[in-house]
């Protein structure tokens, strides 16, 4: 990256890391901000770059897509290309298999894939979400996410280290991660 963080990225930039530390675990991306566009924006311009390309899947709207690329120097790429994927909801309606995952000598060469959901709730999902930084078990939900989306994701990080690292943003600013090392059971407790 060409610039310092802002104070406000700086504290995005330890919630995005502590998201993906505890898989499953909500929080605010930012106390200032409390709607998708705003976490959107936020998390583009801590995370992305003028080297980073990034695609969108879905239905995201064109002008929050140029707002990415105008806050954060990112480029547009083909899906197959992105670093990162946008995804509205209800999901990327089967697009997921088209997205890099690595290779077996370079795994963290996968992208890396924003839901932009409706809400987040650490209780409530159909499925079981265990592995590093996850005690136990939890049941995480994400609101306007088709549940289709959850097998394909399943099917994505099957072949642990490939797979893809996910973030979801909703529509109160907060953020969840569920990075390519958990893995998910079930469709019921």
């Amino acid at each position: 990256m060409n610039r310092n963080l802002t104070i406000e990225e700086h504290g995005a930039f330890r919630r995005i890391l502590d998201a993906i530390a505890h898989p499953g675990r909500i929080q605010k991306l930012s106390d200032k901000i409390s709607d998708l566009d705003g976490a959107a924006l936020l998390f583009s311009r801590t995370l992305l770059d003028p080297e980073t390309g990034f695609a969108v899947a879905s239905s995201v709207r064109s002008d929050l897509a140029s707002q990415i690329v105008r806050t954060s120097g990112c480029r547009l790429v083909d899906l197959e290309k992105a670093d990162f994927v946008f995804v509205a909801k209800p999901g990327t309606d089967g697009a997921l298999d088209r997205i890099r995952r690595g290779t077996p000598d370079w795994p963290d060469t996968s992208a890396t894939v924003v839901y932009l959901v409706e809400a987040l709730h650490e209780e409530g999902g159909d499925r079981s979400w265990s592995g590093p930084g996850i005690p136990g078990a939890r049941f995480p939900k994400a609101e306007g996410l088709d549940p289709r989306e959850w097998d394909l994701l399943s099917e994505a990080n099957s072949t642990y280290p490939l797979g893809v690292d996910c973030f979801f943003l909703d529509e109160h600013g907060q953020i969840m991660a569920m990075p390519r090392s958990t893995r998910m059971d079930g469709g019921t407790r």
